[in-house]
């Protein structure tokens, strides 16, 4: 299930896509109004077609509602949750327990990652901000983008714009928060670590599986921005 706007009916497209390169078969879709709130008839197409898994990808409160609402219905102890959004902005904060554990998620960065830098990291964004949240991946974002560009002019010798993006595109990488990341040449995206993570009853979670220097999403032959800088555009596997 997805939110009715791009994000949602372009990943839904994308879902599909990848269930057919690994031989899986969508038994049903809901694409939904960001004003939803009763998913009791979602809820029942699901209890229906009984899918080993639902992707659910409802946003803000639409998403705490979907998972309080499915872990109501007792599905959770035979049909698992995947979402590719949950915990980028502190969802599993604002969710029971009993919704929040066993749920699937993946994203560059979890609080939870445990190498020395993060460590560091957590210990200087606890004593600026303190510990009442959870760091978000936007803030490692942030963090990660501000010290690649220092390394961009560290090694341009200056400030001025030309050399500093010279410097960008040679390769840089930095040892962040998330592991170890590369700016890519030519288009200024990450490779970087996804993690992939279970939800667990404490309003955390814990990593499952660790995929290394993932290279970004557009590299493939729909949407090339070395070659073509100038591109903007959505882009589902029916793009030409």
């Amino acid at each position: 299930m997805a939110p009715d706007y791009n994000f949602g009916t372009i990943s839904a497209h994308w879902v599909h896509e990848y269930a057919k390169q690994h031989d899986a078969e969508v038994v049903g879709e809901d694409i939904l109004a960001l004003t939803v709130t009763d998913y009791a008839p979602t809820i029942q197409k699901i209890q229906a077609a009984k899918p080993d898994f639902v992707v659910a990808l409802p946003v803000g409160a639409s998403q705490t509602g979907f998972l309080e609402q499915f872990a109501a219905a007792g599905l959770k102890d035979s049909i698992g949750v995947v979402s590719t959004n949950y915990g980028s902005g502190n969802q599993q904060v604002v969710v029971s327990p009993e919704a929040g554990k066993g749920l699937i998620a993946d994203q560059g960065y979890f609080m939870v990652v445990d190498n020395p830098a993060n460590a560091e990291f957590v210990k200087l964004w606890t004593a600026k901000y303190g510990d009442k949240e959870p760091i978000i991946s936007g803030a490692v974002d942030t963090w990660n983008a501000v010290h690649l560009w220092a390394e961009a002019v560290k090694k341009a010798g200056t400030t001025d714009a030309a050399p500093v993006i010279a410097a960008l595109e040679s390769g840089l990488t930095f040892d962040a928060p998330n592991g170890t990341v590369k700016l890519e040449p030519g288009s200024h995206h990450l490779r970087q670590n996804i993690y992939i993570v279970e939800g667990d009853d404490q309003h955390s979670f814990k990593v499952l599986e660790t995929i290394a220097d993932v290279a970004p999403v557009f590299e493939n032959e729909k949407c090339d921005l070395v070659a073509n800088p100038d591109l903007v555009e959505h882009f589902d596997p029916a793009s030409n």
